[in-house]
């Protein structure tokens, strides 16, 4: 039988309130031991959604204060800039981490990332589309359809001011909706389909008016594969309304969905299967669960890096390979 786990969170925000600290407690084999975030309101938050967590746990400001506390992994979710610091932290003292997407801010910096010891044997990256049973499944039913022709994705979000926090920040994110909610949408096309033959991409930062040079906030990609595959991806941070979908259509049939559901119709529009998620736990479950046992079998995440290395080549195309800086230095973190 496998020792119980010893797992400290980096990064007090959203993502590790609401996904992440759920997704650990409901594990018995499982312990939180630290918690990490410089900001005190940070602390308070959690204290207030998690008061029993709160008193059994250590509370550090600075993520190199874990040097001290014996944690086999850590789940990081912090701003794109404050990554590689992090990464490099914990993979040279051989913890292995679940970080968030993106990979890296821009293709330099993943290179950079390859080169820290340790790396890809302890360093695991979050697509939780892969791990989704609805996307699985649709995956899985691709083959039964016949030759997809059309690829087509929405993936929109309403935040008043996009410009707003370091996500507004070029070099801070390193990008807007296509690096960070677009990498999910991207990582589905990966998978399925693999790297588009041609793409093209438009982008802009006009939601809000009289602020320039921030992160995009709305975005068009288009592609195209040499079967004939093609379609687009749209993206919006600032599009009034909160909507994911996809659609596949192919010889025999077509697919639609999102994280919810799935509808599958024959040739003539007749719906032939219909699914839906019933656990919306299950994918980060799920996820959680690939990460433990690769972290008992020693196993490494070569295959998850490599992977996430050709989303970033498709980023880096969407952003017109331009050298995007991200050397900028800062000395103020904000874990969110």
């Amino acid at each position: 039988m496998n020792k119980k786990l010893k797992a400290a969170v980096i990064g007090l925000g959203l993502q590790n309130l609401s996904d992440h600290i759920p997704t650990l407690l409901r594990r018995r084999d499982v312990d939180i031991v630290a918690v990490c975030d410089p900001d005190l309101k940070a602390l308070e938050r959690f204290k207030e959604k998690y008061p029993s967590l709160s008193k059994n746990v250590g509370y550090h400001t600075d993520y190199r204060q874990l040097s001290k506390v014996n944690i086999d992994f850590a789940i990081v979710a912090v701003p794109h800039f404050l990554y590689p610091e992090i990464v490099e932290f914990l993979a040279s003292r051989e913890i292995y981490l679940m970080k968030e997407k993106p990979l890296a801010r821009n293709l330099a910096e993943a290179d950079e990332l390859f080169q820290i010891p340790g790396f890809t044997k302890y360093c695991f990256i979050c697509t939780q589309r892969r791990f989704n049973p609805l996307y699985q499944f649709a995956k899985e039913k691709l083959d039964t359809l016949g030759i997809p022709f059309s690829f087509n994705a929405v993936y929109k979000l309403n935040i008043a001011n996009p410009e707003e926090g370091w996500r507004g920040d070029l070099v801070k994110s390193g990008g807007g909706c296509i690096l960070d909610m677009g990498y999910h949408i991207i990582d589905q096309l990966m998978w399925w389909f693999g790297m588009p033959d041609k793409l093209f991409s438009t982008k802009s930062s006009l939601a809000t008016e009289d602020v320039k040079n921030y992160s995009e906030d709305t975005a068009t990609i288009a592609f195209k594969y040499e079967n004939g595959l093609h379609g687009t991806v749209v993206l919006s941070r600032a599009a009034g309304e909160k909507l994911e979908h996809y659609s596949v259509h192919c010889s025999r049939g077509h697919i639609s969905g999102n994280k919810k559901s799935l509808i599958i119709r024959n040739k003539t529009g007749e719906i032939i299967e219909r699914q839906q998620l019933e656990d919306d736990d299950k994918m980060l479950d799920d996820q959680l669960d690939f990460f433990i046992k690769r972290v008992h079998s020693k196993a490494g995440f070569i295959d998850v890096v490599k992977r996430n290395f050709e989303n970033m080549k498709f980023i880096e195309k969407c952003y017109g390979g331009q050298k995007r800086n991200s050397k900028q230095i800062f000395t103020t973190p904000l874990y969110i």
